[in-house]
């Protein structure tokens, strides 16, 4: 296997990686530098679609106008016209403690999934179950999993009848039976303590696509 760098561009804090079939671009965001980053792999060249007055979470285009992203920027989940960057605000989410969005998936039914993380981490006390998981779809906001403590990325099977999601705290991929038509998590099959303090973001990969990667981050850089 061949790994080598594709793009010159330093990401301060490098997330949700989102493949763009129709432009065969890559879009991901730099959550401290506030920005939604395409990457063409034609060119090998880095473009910024938005740069944001908040740390943005996740960034996905509309299946009907990949113009339209649905864009979680701190604890609010907009849809950025990103020719005229103007922005509608689709959900605001309040939680008993301080918390903003983070990485994001779309499932094979279109329902995005994102989950929360504390808007300043304290490792000398960790956040404990906090937060939560949730899908979003049709205007509404609903909860997935409860007392969630860092989420991160997700990821489901080739048949999606299992969802994988990661927690950075407490450094566990959680394992769910998922219910593609109903959105629901039905139970947690499996927890997968993983050999890294902190995971990141997650997805399948490999000739068959049977593999499961995880990114994992070292140390977490102080966030303003």
């Amino acid at each position: 296997m061949k790994v080598e760098a594709v793009g010159e561009r330093v990401s301060v804090l490098g997330e949700a990686p989102h493949w763009d079939n129709r432009s065969s671009t890559l879009i991901y965001v730099d959550v401290l530098k506030r920005e939604i980053v395409r990457f063409d792999p034609q060119t090998k060249t880095e473009s910024v679609v938005t740069s944001q007055d908040g740390r943005i979470g996740t960034a996905i285009p509309y299946a009907e106008d990949s113009s339209q992203m649905v864009v979680c920027i701190e604890n609010r989940i907009y849809k950025l016209d990103t020719g005229t960057q103007d922005k509608t605000l689709l959900v605001e989410l309040t939680e008993s403690a301080p918390s903003r969005f983070n990485d994001g998936k779309c499932d094979a039914a279109g329902r995005l999934w994102t989950g929360t993380m504390p808007k300043l981490v304290n490792f000398k006390k960790p956040p404990q179950g906090e937060h939560n998981l949730y899908s979003f779809s049709n205007g509404s906001l609903g909860l997935g999993a409860p007392q969630v403590s860092f989420s991160n990325g997700m990821a489901w099977t080739s048949d999606n009848r299992t969802m994988f999601h990661n927690q950075s705290i407490p450094g566990t991929t959680y394992v769910y039976d998922f219910d593609q038509n109903t959105g629901e998590l039905t139970k947690i099959l499996t927890r997968v303590q993983l050999p890294t303090k902190y995971p990141q973001s997650c997805c399948f990969g490999g000739k068959n696509y049977d593999v499961l990667y995880v990114t994992s981050v070292s140390h977490f850089p102080k966030t303003p």
